[in-house]
């Protein structure tokens, strides 16, 4: 999980840097591919409906997470008429980082 978490980290940093540009990734929408999801269901939702139909556990409901989150960031772009492999990779990596919470992870107090 840490070396996901780096791997977006690294990869993310340098395209969502602020130059005075506008960033190559806007977070409206990885926001609004959170919320719309799939067919009006959140991506959230959607990943916890899959993982206990499926009782994943483990590395098997990352994979579901990151499936749904690639899914549903394909069904935004598409239609949006902004799909790209980069677009893809870099809004799927936002979304799945955004759907599990990973950017809230802090340390339990002893």
């Amino acid at each position: 999980m840490m070396l996901i978490f780096m791997a977006v980290i690294l990869f993310a940093s340098p395209l969502m840097a602020q130059d005075g540009e506008t960033p190559m990734f806007d977070p409206a929408v990885v926001e609004l591919i959170l919320v719309t999801g799939i067919g009006g269901l959140g991506v959230r939702a959607l990943t916890a409906l899959l993982k206990n139909w499926l009782k994943a556990k483990g590395f098997l409901a990352v994979a579901i997470s990151l499936v749904v989150c690639a899914a549903a960031t394909a069904v935004y772009l598409v239609p949006a008429g902004i799909f790209s492999w980069i677009d893809l990779a870099g809004y799927t990596a936002f979304v799945f980082v955004g759907a599990n919470l990973i950017y809230r992870a802090t340390k339990k107090p002893d």
